[in-house]
C-alpha cells in the first residue's frame, strides 16, 4: 500500500514540475497539435502502423538477405551512383538510349 502512495506522490510531484509557467505554454501548444493530429485521423493511422502485425510484415519485407547485403555495400552503391551521375558518364549512357 505504501508503495502505491509513494508512486502517486511521485506522479503528482512530476506533474507539478511540468505545470509551471515555464512549461505550460509549450505544453498547451503540444496538446493543440495532438488534438489536430487526432482530428485529421493521423493518430489513428500511426496507431494502426504500430500494430504488431504491420511491424512484423514490414520487418519481414525489409530484412531480406538482399536488403542486408545492400546495407553492407552502402559505400559501394553510393560510389557507383556518384560515378553514374558524372556528366561524361551520363552522356555516354544517354547516347544508346536516344538512338
Amino acid at each position: 500500500m505504501s508503495g502505491m502512495v509513494e508512486g502517486q506522490l511521485e506522479i503528482e510531484s512530476k506533474l507539478l514540475e511540468v505545470l509551471t509557467p515555464e512549461y505550460l505554454e509549450s505544453l498547451i501548444k503540444f496538446l493543440k497539435i495532438i488534438k489536430r493530429l487526432d482530428e485529421l485521423g493521423i493518430l489513428d493511422s500511426l496507431n494502426n502502423l504500430l500494430n504488431n502485425e504491420v511491424i512484423e510484415d514490414l520487418a519481414k519485407n525489409l530484412l531480406t538477405t538482399n536488403t542486408i547485403k545492400l546495407f553492407n555495400e552502402y559505400d559501394k552503391v553510393l560510389s557507383i551512383i556518384a560515378k553514374l551521375t558524372e556528366p561524361s558518364i551520363r552522356m555516354v549512357l544517354r547516347r544508346p538510349l536516344t538512338s
